[in-house]
C-alpha cells in the first residue's frame, strides 16, 4: 500500500487523527482488525463448516484491539502483576460492502467509541475464547479423519500443564474478598461468569482428551498419558476451589489410550452448562 501511495506517512492506530487533515503531507491509515462473527449464526446453525463460512465470508463488522499497560488502578492495588496491568482498548468498525468481495475493500461507514476492557473483562474474554477453541478443535478431530491431532494436543498441554506456572491461577485474585470489596455490580456479574467458564473448562478438557485418545495410531502414549495426569491434577485444583465438576462424556467412553483402542464409539455431540 505504501508503494501505491509514495511519500505517504503510515498511521497504524484508530486514535483520533482528524488534525492530520490540516497538514499538507499525505497519510495512509492502516490498522489490523479481526472479523466479528454474527452471533445469530452461532445460535441458528450447529454445522461446523457453515459456521466457519460465515466467520470468514460476508463479513461487515470488524474489531480493532490495542493493548495498554496501566499502573495505579484498583486492579494493580489488589495485585501488581502483568495480568492486572494489562488493559485492552477495543473499537468496532462497520463497512458498506460485505467482505471479501471482488475488490477486497469497502468504505468504512461507522466505527464505535473506544471500549476500555479491564483485566477482569479480558480474563472472561480469554476463558471464553479458549473454551470455544478447544471444543471446536475436538469436534474437528472426531469428525475429520485427515485433520492433524497435533494442534489439539498442544492446546490441551497449554492449558493443563500451564496451571503449575500460571494459567488460571492468575485469576485467583478475582475471587478474593479484597477484590469483592472494590467491584461494581457489573463486575460482580463478570466474576460469576468467569467462575462458570473455569468450571466448564474441565469437562471440555475431558472431551478434548477423549478426542485426542481417539487417534491412538497417531498419538504418543507417553505424551497422552502425561496430559491425562496433568488433567486430573488440574481438575482437582479446580474442584477444590469451585466445587465438584461432573463428567460430560457418554457412559463407556474413556480418556485413556488403552481403553480407547477397544471403544469404537465416538462422542459426536457435547454440551456443557453455560
Amino acid at each position: 500500500m505504501l508503494s501505491t501511495f509514495p511519500g505517504a506517512q503510515l498511521i497504524n492506530t484508530m486514535d483520533e487523527c482528524s488534525h492530520l487533515s490540516k497538514h499538507d503531507n499525505k497519510f495512509l491509515q492502516i490498522f489490523p482488525v479481526k472479523p466479528l462473527f454474527e452471533s445469530c449464526w452461532e445460535k441458528k446453525c450447529s454445522n461446523r463448516l457453515i459456521r466457519w463460512y460465515f466467520k470468514n465470508n460476508r463479513v461487515q463488522n470488524f474489531e480493532f484491539c490495542k493493548g495498554e499497560i496501566r499502573k495505579g488502578t484498583k486492579w494493580t492495588e489488589l495485585e501488581d502483576s502483568e495480568i492486572m496491568r494489562s488493559w485492552v482498548i477495543r473499537r468496532s468498525v462497520s463497512v458498506e460492502e460485505q467482505l471479501p468481495n471482488i475488490l477486497h475493500w469497502s468504505q468504512i461507514t461507522t466505527f464505535s467509541d473506544p471500549i476500555e476492557c479491564s483485566p477482569l473483562m479480558e480474563a472472561v474474554t480469554t476463558m471464553q475464547k479458549n473454551n470455544d477453541e478447544m471444543e471446536e478443535m475436538a469436534h474437528v478431530v472426531l469428525s475429520t479423519p485427515l485433520e492433524s491431532v497435533v494442534p489439539l494436543g498442544g492446546k490441551i498441554r497449554g492449558i493443563v500443564q500451564a496451571f503449575v506456572q500460571g494459567g488460571i491461577k492468575n485469576y485467583k485474585i478475582f475471587f478474593s474478598d479484597r477484590c469483592a470489596s472494590v467491584l461494581t455490580p457489573e463486575e460482580h456479574e463478570l466474576v460469576r461468569h468467569l467462575r462458570i467458564l473455569i468450571r466448564n473448562q474441565v469437562p471440555i478438557l475431558e472431551f478434548c482428551l477423549y478426542a485426542h485418545a481417539s487417534r491412538d495410531h497417531q498419538v504418543n502414549i507417553q505424551f497422552h498419558e502425561s496430559l491425562v495426569a496433568s488433567f486430573y491434577e488440574y481438575k482437582a485444583n479446580i474442584e477444590k476451589q469451585f466445587g465438584k465438576v461432573a463428567s460430560q462424556l457418554p457412559p463407556g467412553c474413556s480418556i485413556h489410550l488403552s481403553q480407547q483402542k477397544g471403544d469404537e464409539r465416538r462422542a459426536s455431540s457435547f454440551e456443557t452448562s453455560r
